[in-house]
């Protein structure tokens, strides 16, 4: 449909980790066919060095206590990526929540403008069938950014849409995985892709309930109900990146 300008209700933000894909993202490729996103497509959730998650918070706890190992800090690479540890790629979203949330409210403020549906409307050709918001939350499950942080995305999203009114958040899951086979597919993100469903499944179950208290500011989240309206299974390649 053109600039972002011109169907504004239909928006994308990418969110990555790494440093490289996050370039990639901003100067598109040609050969992939693949326009590069503008800046403000893109949210940047780097990992830090292992003494940034060992401060203090304003509760005085710090980031990792209570859930993550704090040795595992310290097999961060001088220049931090997930490494394909989804414990990581969780880490990210809990040190960047505020500021990406704060995004993601943004953004969702801005396709439910007064003139957004109505110009998409007529970009597109046709009518608008409601003005209910639909997120879709993409990504590949065997490595450690999207697999570690696609459910707390969604469960945040989900707090974020009853907040504004919506009492049943419309977040569909659209993820890639690769071929469970152990001769196509290497050990670790194979292991990644069964971790990510298994939770998945678990959290879909009506006897389970989600919480998480990301932020000492309105940041608690709890939820009775599964993450995702609705979860499409892609197949992708042996190491599942999309």
């Amino acid at each position: 449909y053109g600039p972002r300008a011109l169907s504004p209700a239909v928006r994308a933000l990418y969110i990555d980790t790494d440093p490289d894909a996050l370039d990639a993202a901003r100067r598109g490729s040609v050969r992939d066919r693949l326009a590069p996103l503008d800046p403000d497509e893109i949210f940047a959730a780097r990992l830090n060095r292992s003494a940034h998650y060992l401060k203090p918070r304003f509760n005085g706890r710090n980031l990792i206590e209570g859930w993550f190992d704090a040795q595992l800090l310290y097999k961060l690479p001088r220049t931090p990526t997930t490494m394909g540890v989804r414990l990581f790629g969780r880490l990210a979203f809990l040190d960047h929540y505020r500021a990406l949330m704060a995004k993601v409210q943004a953004e969702l403020e801005a396709a439910l403008a007064g003139d957004a549906l109505e110009r998409t409307a007529k970009r597109a050709g046709v009518g608008a069938r409601t003005n209910r918001p639909r997120v879709y939350i993409v990504g590949g499950l065997a490595g450690g950014t999207c697999g570690g942080m696609f459910l707390d995305l969604a469960y945040a999203t989900r707090s974020r849409l009853k907040r504004m009114g919506y009492d049943h958040p419309d977040v569909v899951g659209l993820f890639v995985v690769p071929p469970a086979d152990a001769t196509l597919t290497p050990a670790h993100p194979l292991g990644n892709t069964h971790a990510a469903l298994l939770e998945l499944n678990h959290y879909a179950r009506p006897d389970t309930a989600f919480a998480a208290h990301y932020d000492e500011r309105n940041g608690s989240v709890k939820d009775k109900d599964a993450p995702f309206a609705r979860v499409f299974l892609v197949p992708g390649t042996a190491t599942g990146a999309i």
